[in-house]
């Protein structure tokens, strides 16, 4: 069982190594609903911890994030994964008589690549999260829920806007955007694990928001969009950039599908079937 500050440090290395590799990391925040500021809070607490360590996974860590909330950190885990995981655990406590398990509740945040904030913001989302859990209940956190988030760069802004929900129904964040410089900006931000950018905008050239990309993040995936054919010098300068995928336009639902399946492959965590 860690203490907080060494719980902070195992903490902030696996962020470190989910921004590198991109992926899931899960936290969950264990207390009792309603009743840490009883007497006994943080002898019960005590007790509820010796018993989770026995039901954690082997890569899972566990330490205290205050006198009477314990904190799981469950890498290469996604919300769904995480808030079951949670569940076992409060199961596990509930089984234990004395322990009172019904009045436990768990708070789950769960990050996917950079997350701004960092390791405290995971913290601070599984805490809030704890903080609104009914008693014996998991609540999954408003704050982080580990979206891949996706830029979405086109001048029509009732296409970027459509993309942008395809992506979102996945379960993904989807974010539109039609200023092409606004774009060359939001490009270099870590946060985004893919894009989809037009190749042909007033004043700039997807090209350069491409480049712009790939010279921060090499590995980060790009659908790229155009009326010209793949044939194009323009489409095939660019396709020889990284990792670019080329689609249509007027775009097809078929083209969109395939779109979304390859950077379902490409993106660190997701697989193709999901």
């Amino acid at each position: 069982m860690l203490d907080r500050f060494a719980l902070k440090a195992r903490l902030n290395q696996e962020v470190a190594r989910m921004r590198r590799h991109g992926g899931f990391l899960s936290v969950a925040a264990v207390g009792f609903a309603g009743a840490a500021s009883t007497p006994d809070a943080h002898e019960r607490i005590e007790q509820v911890a010796e018993v989770l360590n026995d039901g954690l996974r082997i890569h899972d860590i566990v330490g205290w994030r205050g006198w009477a909330t314990i904190v799981v950190v469950m890498p290469d885990t996604d919300m769904g994964q995480a808030t079951q995981g949670a569940e076992r655990l409060l199961g596990l406590a509930a089984g234990k008589g004395r322990l009172a398990g019904g009045e436990l509740a768990a708070g789950v945040a769960t990050g996917y690549g950079e997350i701004e904030g960092g390791a405290q913001a995971l913290l601070d989302a599984a805490e809030h999260a704890l903080s609104e859990a009914e008693p014996g209940r998991i609540r999954p956190s408003d704050l982080l829920k580990g979206q891949p988030k996706v830029l979405v760069v086109d001048d029509d802004w009732t296409l970027a806007l459509f993309l942008a929900e395809s992506v979102s129904d996945l379960g993904w964040e989807g974010n539109p955007c039609t200023d092409p410089r606004d774009a060359l900006e939001r490009v270099r931000e870590a946060s985004y694990s893919a894009l989809f950018v037009d190749l042909l905008m007033p004043g700039r050239n997807g090209i350069e928001i491409l480049r712009e990309s790939l010279a921060h993040h090499p590995n980060r995936p790009c659908v790229l969009m155009s009326g010209m054919d793949a044939q194009n010098e323009r489409v095939m300068e660019a396709l020889a950039l990284g990792p670019v995928m080329f689609i249509k336009k007027p775009v097809s639902k078929k083209d969109l599908d395939t779109a979304l399946r390859m950077l379902r492959t490409r993106l660190p965590g997701l697989g193709a079937s999901e």
